[in-house]
């Protein structure tokens, strides 16, 4: 449960407005700081790596009012994604993505 609350707490100020994940269980062996360490590397990788401005500008041109929220919701998703993935790499499991 402490995990869940970490995750959700950190993702949600971190990065934007929405969590990038709802549960995820940190590996068994990790400490409580390692564990935030990995979510706040992870928050912030996802952050980088989501924001893709030639996206946005071609979404901006072929749709100008419409493709704002395009877009925002090309990013929420490449962002769960980009943050799960990173937490799987260092070990976690049971991540389940975000919801609005």
């Amino acid at each position: 449960m402490r995990q869940a609350i970490l995750i959700i707490a950190l993702s949600a100020g971190a990065c934007s407005p929405y969590h990038l994940a709802a549960t995820g269980n940190g590996p068994p062996a990790s400490s409580h700081e390692q564990r935030m360490a990995d979510v706040q590397q992870c928050t912030a990788t996802a952050r980088d790596q989501s924001q893709d401005p030639a996206r946005a500008f071609a979404t901006g041109l072929i749709l100008p009012v419409a493709g704002i929220a395009v877009e925002y919701q090309a990013e929420k998703t490449a962002a769960r994604q980009i943050f799960a993935d990173c937490l799987q790499r260092r070990g976690w499991s049971g991540i389940s993505p975000g919801t609005d």
